[in-house]
């Protein structure tokens, strides 16, 4: 440090007695130094002591990017690291405890506090957190026309009708039939899809279709939903509820059809049931289901347009049975771009559910219209909704059961022989951008359908 000399003063040069101090903290210190006049002669030279105002450093702090939540969470879940190289510290939140309860990107205060506080400046500025919540993507029939005169209007279009090919039980086998058809319009540039139906879906593959409704067999009317009557549904985007933002793996917030497990549940002679006539694999094997081949074909082609299947990423999914002591009923891993929860998922607080397999709010979902045509078994305004998990007998998959008290429980008690539509289908899916105690459902048509995936930025 060069010691000036004050203009006016004596002509000559200030130094210090000692300049190999090293001085690494801040703060006031005095230190030895010497003025030597340049005429020695005429003026004596002058030892003293000089005080010396050391100021903190500002450090080179280097904000944490990339933050990201879940709606719902605290900054306190928010992990802020310091990035390597620079000045060592810790950042924290101004706040921890506040709740990041709206979607979108947000600013923070935050703290950056040195290791070493004596040499550097405490940073106090606002860090960026992208909170997710609930996002669109997509689109699916979901809400029912009530208008009259848009009705009429869709009515007197063009129609060209295709069957589901949704199977129910002809003279003593399961087959495909055509009692069920829709199709798709566009009308004032909103594209609906149409139903109808001559034969009401049965709960169970094994079931037969039936013309009538009897013994609570067939959920459709109940729903509200009759033989040879068309119905009408506006295309709506879908919701997902965002479960990991940092991998962003997505639920669908809605139980969005009613679809099932496996056309086939045949049992044999060894008392087990398989999901074809040569008994090659059980019934409730996720890798050969129908529902599998449903969400990953009919879903996928319905509900996204090519530039949004782009983003719908591959997943490499563990399909194991619903615990070790059933690991006969594994099935092989999958690859799929859409895909149901696992029993364990639907278990895991890191995704918001509850890990108690009991009833849980956490758990509950909401129905579309379009699913209760489909013939959604209706419980109290609350759903269930498939897993794929297999349970604990070749006839059974694990799904979510809903209760009268808006909770839910997860279950491996659903047969999977007729897989009736009462199971929605609440699909999951990955698209990074960075769906009483019963355990097991038996494998019916009535079971609804919430998917998962994961998106691609």
């Amino acid at each position: 440090m060069v010691i000036p000399n004050p203009e006016g003063n004596t002509s000559g040069t200030w130094t210090w007695d000692d300049h190999t101090i090293d001085i690494d903290t801040a703060g006031e210190y005095s230190f030895a130094a010497t003025f030597t006049p340049e005429k020695t002669a005429q003026f004596d030279t002058v030892h003293t002591n000089l005080t010396v105002t050391i100021n903190k450093q500002d450090p080179t702090a280097t904000p944490p990017t990339g933050l990201t939540a879940t709606a719902g969470q605290t900054l306190a879940d928010v992990t802020l690291t310091n990035p390597t190289g620079i000045t060592p510290g810790t950042w924290t939140w101004d706040d921890a405890s506040t709740t990041l309860s709206a979607a979108g990107e947000h600013t923070f205060a935050a703290i950056f506090t040195p290791s070493n506080t004596r040499t550097f400046k405490t940073v106090h500025t606002d860090l960026t957190v992208t909170v997710w919540g609930l996002i669109e993507f997509g689109s699916y029939p979901q809400t029912e026309v009530k208008d009259s005169d848009l009705t009429a209007a869709l009515n007197e279009q063009t129609l060209s009708w295709q069957s589901y090919g949704y199977y129910s039980k002809s003279d003593g086998q399961i087959v495909a039939g055509d009692f069920m058809e829709y199709c798709d319009v566009t009308q004032g540039g909103q594209k609906y899809r149409g139903v109808r139906f001559s034969l009401y879906r049965p709960r169970a593959t094994e079931d037969g279709a039936s013309p009538v409704n009897y013994a609570e067999m067939y959920h459709q009317d109940l729903n509200g939903y009759y033989t040879n009557t068309i119905y009408w549904f506006r295309y709506e985007p879908l919701q997902w509820r965002v479960l990991d933002p940092d991998t962003g793996l997505l639920l669908c917030e809605t139980v969005i059809d009613s679809q099932p497990y496996n056309n086939f549940m045949l049992r044999a002679d060894d008392a087990y049931y398989y999901g074809d006539a040569d008994h090659s694999y059980y019934a409730n094997n996720y890798e050969k289901s129908s529902v599998r081949d449903w969400l990953n074909a009919d879903f996928y082609n319905t509900a996204f347009t090519n530039a949004q299947k782009s983003k719908i990423a591959e997943t490499t999914l563990v399909n194991r049975a619903f615990d070790t002591s059933h690991s006969a009923y594994d099935s092989a891993s999958t690859t799929d771009k859409v895909f149901l929860l696992s029993y364990s998922e639907a278990l895991d607080p890191a995704y918001g559910f509850e890990s108690d397999p009991d009833f849980s709010f956490t758990r509950t979902a909401q129905v579309s219209d379009y699913a209760k045509c489909q013939g959604l078994s209706v419980f109290h305004d609350n759903f269930n909704w498939w897993l794929r998990s297999a349970g604990e007998y070749s006839g059974l998959a694990c799904a979510v059961f809903g209760s009268d008290s808006n909770e839910a429980v997860v279950t491996d008690m659903c047969e999977e022989d007729s897989l009736p539509d009462e199971y929605g289908d609440r699909i999951q899916y990955t698209e990074i951008l960075h769906t009483r105690r019963r355990r097991h459902s038996h494998l019916r048509v009535s079971e609804g359908l919430s998917a998962q995936m994961y998106l691609v930025p």
